[in-house]
């Protein structure tokens, strides 16, 4: 983590905020689980798919981000970042592949807004604003919302072309799997927009210690999932391009905040997983010039 972010706050920022905001979705799911309420089977479906596709893959570009920003320590098989990536590339096509559970979200989304169609509300945000946890959650919430307005109109279009034939849910069907990039970004866009309301309704409820690290990783979590929408917005015509400006820099003043002072602040957010020392078993993570001396633990 040090060493990310050394390298550069924007190489290093999906290594400090995607778990955290995935985590905590992830603990909403399990407790709705918990409670055993048959009328929430249909939520912890969704949920999972989502959570299931939006983790695996996440976890790969993480590793991805944190073997590039070890440089050639990174690299090194006993530093386990390697092993660990090639180890888990498999997961988002096992128990289910990512594109096929996305595509369970968004089916659950449409089923839904085919039976009661509703318009995206209008969002209207200065740029001196938009990092505001308000805005975030009106921005992120527009883009799931647009997007299954989009969808939903392609298929009711081409189940009305189909005619009395018998064939609408048919033509249904096909829009459906003719626009499979915006069916899987849909699903994106409602597993983020609610991992962020999750994380964000974490930190307001923590304890007076903790309020201003999670509301920094709310809101990096917020700002980093409308960064990398941003074309989506701005073809909208949602945002426009100081706004776009706007993110990059706020993006960066935060991950300058968690790599302060050698990391620091990112370094307590890693421990904060607590990790047994048992199970340190990378060189990198205590005195790498051992590395093939007196190094023993590999």
């Amino acid at each position: 983590m040090e060493l990310a972010a050394k390298k550069d706050p924007q190489d290093g920022k999906a290594i400090h905020v995607l778990s955290s905001g995935l985590q905590a979705a992830a603990t909403r799911s399990r407790e709705l689980a918990a409670k055993g309420d048959p009328q929430d089977g249909k939520a912890i479906h969704v949920l999972s798919s989502g959570l299931k596709a939006a983790a695996t893959w996440s976890r790969v570009d993480i590793l991805q981000q944190c073997r590039e920003c070890c440089g050639g320590q990174g690299f090194l098989a006993a530093n386990k970042i390697g092993p660990m990536k090639t180890d888990m590339d498999v997961d988002v096509t096992f128990e289910g592949d990512n594109t096929v559970m996305m595509q369970q979200v968004s089916k659950s989304l449409l089923d839904t807004a085919m039976k009661r169609p509703k318009k995206p509300q209008a969002v209207s945000i200065a740029p001196g604003q938009v990092a505001a946890p308000g805005a975030l959650t009106e921005l992120l919430q527009f883009r799931e919302d647009s997007l299954t307005a989009q969808l939903g109109g392609a298929m009711a279009r081409a189940m009305k072309g189909a005619g009395p034939s018998g064939r609408a849910m048919t033509a249904a069907n096909e829009a459906f799997e003719a626009d499979l990039d915006l069916v899987v970004a849909l699903g994106w866009a409602h597993i983020e927009s609610h991992a962020y309301k999750t994380l964000l309704a974490e930190a307001q409820a923590a304890t007076p210690s903790l309020k201003p690290a999670l509301h920094l990783l709310a809101s990096l979590y917020g700002l980093t999932r409308l960064e990398r929408s941003i074309a989506h917005y701005l073809a909208a015509g949602v945002l426009q391009g100081g706004h776009a400006a706007a993110v990059r820099l706020q993006i960066n003043k935060l991950c300058s905040q968690l790599s302060a002072d050698a990391g620091k602040l990112a370094l307590l957010m890693c421990e904060g997983f607590g990790v047994p020392d048992h199970l340190l078993q990378a060189p990198i993570a205590f005195n790498w010039q051992q590395i093939g001396t007196t190094w023993k633990h590999v």
